[in-house]
């Protein structure tokens, strides 16, 4: 993890990132568009930003930026989508509640088809979905880029997933292997 201060560091000195945090900017609100681009430019293809800014104030700070008004900054969550949209950055989540919000943003530059994606669920009560996975890792070894393979995990703390995934990154074919884990507990609490 690296921090970085867009006001008093170069973005140039920094790697590619996958993942970008940015978090209590101080940018004027004109500035969003120029924050949007240095952010985008530096971001590796579908690499994620996730966002955390005010747009509201509560009384006291309301108070505070009276005689302060640069302290805290507000920015319109249409304004922060319409700027990183600009740049190729498409909106994955929102979350918001009345005085701050969290934006999470994927960079892609190609959209992502349905029909070049195939789903295998994962299932840890029988293994005939690994015979499945290896005949499609095989057919999807040579496919380009933008063809995944999607490994569906909906079995409670214990489906091996994550490791499987990890694992078959490495082997032939395995840069269009993905994983959704879908960890819902309710079963366990109703069965308690």
């Amino acid at each position: 993890m690296i921090t970085w201060n867009p006001a008093s560091s170069n973005i140039g000195e920094l790697p590619e990132s996958d993942l970008i945090v940015a978090h209590s900017f101080t940018a004027a609100a004109a500035e969003i568009e120029a924050l949007a681009g240095t952010i985008s430019r530096h971001c590796k293809e579908r690499c994620f930003i996730m966002l955390a800014y005010r747009n509201s104030l509560c009384p006291a700070e309301s108070l505070l930026t009276a005689v302060d008004p640069d302290l805290i900054r507000l920015y319109d969550t249409q304004d922060v989508k319409s700027a990183f949209s600009a740049h190729g950055v498409q909106e994955v989540a929102f979350k918001s509640n009345n005085l701050s919000s969290l934006l999470l943003l994927r960079k892609t530059s190609l959209p992502i088809e349905a029909d070049k994606q195939v789903v295998i669920r994962v299932n840890k009560e029988s293994f005939a979905w690994v015979d499945t996975l290896r005949d499609t890792c095989i057919k999807y070894a040579s496919r380009p880029q933008g063809h995944n393979i999607w490994l569906l995990a909906e079995d409670v703390g214990t489906s091996g997933v994550v490791g499987l995934t990890a694992c078959l990154l490495k082997e032939t074919g395995g840069s269009h292997i993905r994983h959704v884990y879908i960890a819902c507990f309710l079963s366990l609490l109703l069965m308690f």
